[in-house]
């Protein structure tokens, strides 16, 4: 099943955190509303500026009740090492099996492969928004915009 924009996002996938502790991503939007960006591979040109992005725009994100998360491939070290290197004020989850980025339809090749991407979970579960292939400026721009018009102000 691949999650669809307008209708609950019934997921039942734990992943690993970049600090290693796990979480069902269900959990995730029960009380905010969360940005899942997904990135082919941390620490790697566009991927940067992708995530520098939505990064520098964490505060306005989250003043809307968002949350944000980097969803990859990479290992929970990869990220960890990437987060701490640029200082991202956001969490990142680790999905090598592609569970998460297969049901948000953003594995190419086999699995082998992410497609730059993103999905945003209304508070409660409702898909708000996915696209796929979008340029990095792209992602966080057009996340942000939905957001703005999607959120609330605290």
């Amino acid at each position: 099943m691949v999650v669809t924009a307008g209708k609950p996002a019934e997921l039942d996938i734990e992943l690993v955190l970049q600090d290693g502790r796990k979480v069902n991503v269900q959990e995730l939007w029960k009380e905010h509303g969360v940005v899942f960006f997904m990135f082919p591979k941390a620490d790697t040109p566009g991927c940067t500026i992708q995530a520098c992005g939505f990064n520098d725009a964490i505060h306005d994100i989250e003043a809307r009740g968002f949350r944000v998360y980097g969803l990859s491939a990479d290992t929970p070290e990869e990220l960890q090492a990437w987060k701490t290197k640029k200082t991202f004020q956001y969490e990142f989850l680790a999905d090598p099996k592609h569970e998460l980025i297969r049901e948000f339809g953003s594995s190419l090749d086999d699995g082998t492969r992410v497609q730059r991407s993103h999905v945003i979970v209304l508070p409660g579960g409702v898909v708000g928004e996915i696209r796929h292939e979008i340029s990095p400026q792209e992602s966080y721009e057009s996340a942000l915009e939905f957001i703005k018009k999607h959120g609330t102000t605290a």
